[in-house]
């Protein structure tokens, strides 16, 4: 249910940047390690399902990077129920759709 609502937000403006919807999300009472979660991972969700078809691979896991610059071992996603949740919500929308937008100014399609 939480995912639907982020994701209603990333399909309803997709113009807003990851951290303008993170703010969002903390305003609207989404702890704030959730929130992140939320927004980092619909974000890979998204991107997976639009280059999916072009042949694009991706790995199954993920990885983090410390405050101090050091990054932490790779994790499964499927270990992180933040994703198992945004990708099957992500899998199920039609496409094409706005989210599109954000991938493009992020330069991963052309425009």
């Amino acid at each position: 249910m939480l995912c639907l609502a982020v994701v209603s937000i990333f399909r309803s403006s997709p113009e807003l940047t990851d951290d303008v919807i993170y703010q969002v999300l903390v305003s609207k009472r989404i702890e704030r390690r959730l929130a992140a979660r939320l927004v980092e991972f619909l974000s890979v969700a998204y991107c997976r399902v639009i280059l999916e078809p072009t042949g694009a691979r991706f790995p199954d896991t993920f990885q983090r990077s410390r405050q101090d610059g050091t990054t932490v071992a790779p994790l499964p996603l499927a270990s992180e129920q933040v994703w198992t949740a945004a990708h099957a919500q992500v899998s199920r929308l039609p496409f094409p759709h706005p989210i599109r937008t954000r991938i493009e100014k992020a330069r991963l399609l052309p425009g």
